[in-house]
């Protein structure tokens, strides 16, 4: 209905609150895609597209905790959701990253987007109407309208920082391992294993062998006796699987040996070891940083070698002590992120010269503040390009101490 006012002008008022029209939405979507929040996460982009759709749409009974689970993260139809919480986890930090995107004072008159709690159906609706400028009874003096504006510039850049800090702190991890949540496919995640299984019985039960490897039978039920893994390296194989499955992605676990080239190309895959995992080799082999070894009788002494001053060996570790009695004070690991052109895939390295340094240096890439560090020493557009880190990990007594990166590299 409608009603005129002493001066003729015509004023609506609507019994119930409209909508906006369904094109209108999508750009809002689109929009929202674009902002930091969200266009360096394809995650939850397509997310927030399904639903905002689905619901629009009318679809609401596809809005299910199970269909989005088969239509987005590419769940198995019969999958437990009791025990996968990728959809709940998923839609969490979206509702999260809504709310941030509308807290923004430039975001305040936009179509209104929100995911309300225990719910997978979004509620829409028209933005904020915009307040009439009131002008002012009196004119303002040159001098303190120059105050006036000096006060706003300052609030605004206090307010910016504060929101690009907020920004940086919460996608400095997201951008790092942006290229292997946005592929397709399955992420591997290979060991490398010791060449033989020493047996735990008695008579071994004091050897160094025994407290430091898993043998594979124990992990992936094989009915005959299989190479061994360094336990350093199934503890960050196992906590990078459970990281990335809350991240949406599935995971599945290898050994380097039975994987072939033709596996690569299915899907990104993160390398765990260094000497002992020949696909960590055979990949990093024309790459800058490097492990290196003295090749047996030697001494056992490795190093992580720069291309570009291979003579300097300031980065090395003496391994002549017992394998479970490190007596070393600082042990080296190269994190590698490279897209391979012959596949197509990015793969992860993670090589220490110990299993000590690999887990420590595992430890350190799902460590948001960690990675915030790290973010601030890379160059602008690092979250495209190609990266070498060389860490740093200090050892006491067998175990690690501080983990700090000592070299960065991009290209």
């Amino acid at each position: 209905m409608s009603i005129k006012g002493n001066n003729e002008q015509t004023i609506a008022i609507d019994s119930a609150p409209r909508l906006p029209d369904a094109d209108a939405i999508r750009k809002q979507v689109e929009r929202i895609a674009s902002d930091p929040l969200f266009n360096t996460s394809k995650r939850f982009t397509t997310l927030l597209r399904f639903i905002v759709d689905r619901t629009v749409e009318g679809q609401h009974d596809s809005l299910k905790e199970r269909i989005i689970g088969i239509e987005i993260f590419g769940r198995s139809p019969d999958y437990d959701t009791s025990n996968d919480a990728t959809v709940r986890v998923a839609v969490t930090e979206l509702r999260k990253r809504l709310h941030s995107y509308y807290n923004h004072p430039g975001h305040k008159h936009e179509i209104r987007i929100d995911l309300p709690p225990r719910s997978y159906v979004a509620e829409i609706n028209e933005p904020e109407p915009s307040e009439p400028e009131k002008k002012p009874h009196r004119r303002i003096t040159s001098k303190r309208r120059i105050w006036s504006i000096a006060i706003a510039v300052l609030l605004l850049m206090l307010a910016g920082g504060a929101v690009l800090r907020q920004f940086a702190t919460a996608s400095a991890i997201d951008r790092f391992w942006s290229p292997i949540e946005e592929s397709s496919g399955t992420v591997v995640i290979a060991l490398g294993a010791l060449p033989i299984t020493v047996p735990v019985s008695s008579s071994s039960a004091h050897s160094p062998q025994s407290t430091n490897q898993v043998p594979a039978n124990s992990l992936y039920g094989f009915a005959e006796q299989q190479p061994s893994f360094p336990l350093n390296d199934v503890a960050s194989a196992n906590s990078l699987a459970s990281f990335l499955g809350l991240r949406g992605k599935a995971v599945v676990t290898r050994t380097a040996e039975v994987i072939a080239t033709t596996d690569l190309r299915g899907g990104p895959i993160v390398l765990i070891g260094g000497f002992r995992n020949d696909w960590a080799m055979r990949l990093g082999v024309n790459l800058r940083y490097q492990l290196k070894n003295v090749p047996p009788p030697g001494p056992h002494i490795n190093w992580v070698e720069d291309a570009a001053n291979p003579s300097d060996r300031s980065w090395q570790t003496d391994l002549n002590a017992p394998l479970d009695n490190y007596q070393v004070a600082m042990d080296y690991a190269i994190v590698s992120r490279v897209l391979d052109l012959g596949t197509g895939q990015w793969w992860i390295g993670i090589a220490g010269m110990t299993g000590l340094a690999t887990q420590a240096a595992e430890q350190a890439l799902v460590n948001p503040q960690m990675m915030e560090t790290l973010g601030k020493s890379l160059p602008k557009g690092w979250q495209h390009k190609n990266l070498q880190i060389v860490f740093e990990v200090k050892v006491i007594r067998g175990s690690t101490g501080a983990t700090r990166p000592v070299a960065l590299y991009s290209w």
